[in-house]
């Protein structure tokens, strides 16, 4: 991997925070904090490329964060991380766009893989994104080419007409110059 990705980890408590900062310290570049409001005045300035979201934090929910990162259009991957997994919270969580569910108390591996697929989903969406940038560059110069030759086409069709014109007017004057004599 040659850049760091950079993982945010928002929980109010310091134990998961710092629990998660180990386990993905050495392969990714890790924030931790401990709220919603902080997390999304840091999503928005950073942009990160992964967020572990913890759904249950006072003054301002996981959801809600969720909810606000969708909003702004970000190309973020979020896992929510959970104590009280339910039903409702993953129907929500999966309608705001959350990628996965990390149900506490979590292990290392279960972690590291759904970071892994998280940034392996936002390198793909990424991919996507510049194949799909590089085909309407080429579309664009696709298009001005085809303009430059039907413009060269009508023009060459100008003088095959007035080449035509004026053989048709040379071949009657020889006629008649032939006739005459």
């Amino acid at each position: 991997m040659s850049q760091k990705y950079k993982v945010l980890v928002v929980d109010d408590e310091l134990g998961c925070r710092e629990s998660l900062r180990l386990i993905l310290g050495d392969r990714y570049q890790v924030t931790t904090l401990e709220n919603g409001k902080a997390a999304l005045e840091y999503i928005v300035a950073e942009r990160p490329d992964m967020v572990l979201l913890d759904i249950l934090m006072p003054h301002m929910d996981g959801i809600e964060v969720l909810r606000q990162i969708r909003e702004l259009s970000l190309d973020t991957e979020v896992a929510i991380i959970t104590a009280y997994a339910s039903i409702e919270n993953a129907s929500d969580a999966l309608r705001y766009g959350a990628s996965d569910y990390l149900i506490k108390p979590f292990n290392k591996e279960d972690v590291e893989k759904i970071v892994e697929k998280g940034i392996g989903r936002l390198e793909e969406r990424r991919r996507v994104k510049e194949t799909l940038e590089h085909s309407q560059k080429s579309k664009e110069i696709l298009e001005k080419k085809i303009k430059k030759i039907e413009k060269e086409k009508k023009e060459l069709n100008k003088q095959i007409t007035l080449t035509k014109d004026y053989l048709e007017c040379l071949i009657e004057s020889s006629i008649d110059a032939i006739i005459t004599t």
